[in-house]
């Protein structure tokens, strides 16, 4: 692991600043998360906020928490317009049959999973968790028990909740 500048940051690893850390991730995804179900209603912001805005705060949690352990690699650059990918695609129906979109979604997530395990050398174990927990979201292609605002609420959080712990591997 990298070493971090502790006149900077002072002692990064402590249990206190790694819980301020992780926790702070789950502040922006809970932004990001919002974002993304406001880019998709009617009379909303617009698509920006979803594909760009909130790809960019998820991008810049994981990245941040790379460079604040060490663990930074320029690789995870590739990570903002991985999530573009992800949130760009419609939930199907339209052009395809809505479980086919909803894989594709799953797996350009799981490719931002795939990239950060590859750039941190690890986390096989979080990667199989990030698998389960994604395809969860393919369940909503043939059942939403939820109002469409709250669902893309959790269908982001879902899909990009065990990639900001990435960093936090050991």
């Amino acid at each position: 692991m990298g070493s971090v500048n502790p006149s900077l940051f002072g002692d990064i690893m402590s249990e206190i600043n790694l819980t301020w850390l992780a926790s702070g991730n789950v502040l922006l995804l809970a932004f990001a998360c919002l974002c993304y179900s406001l880019g998709g209603r009617e009379g909303g912001p617009g698509k920006g906020i979803r594909r760009f805005v909130a790809s960019a705060i998820i991008a810049i949690a994981i990245n941040g928490t790379a460079y604040f352990l060490g663990k930074w690699v320029w690789q995870l650059l590739f990570l903002f317009p991985i999530c573009i990918l992800t949130f760009i695609q419609g939930y199907g129906g339209h052009s395809m049959p809505k479980i086919i979109q909803r894989i594709l979604i799953v797996a350009t997530s799981l490719l931002s999973g795939f990239l950060c395990m590859y750039s941190i050398n690890g986390g096989v174990w979080l990667f199989a968790i990030h698998a389960v927990v994604a395809l969860t979201t393919v369940i909503f292609a043939l059942k939403n028990p939820i109002v469409a605002a709250a669902e893309e609420v959790l269908v982001c959080l879902l899909l990009f909740a065990i990639p900001l712990f990435y960093p936090f591997v050991i």
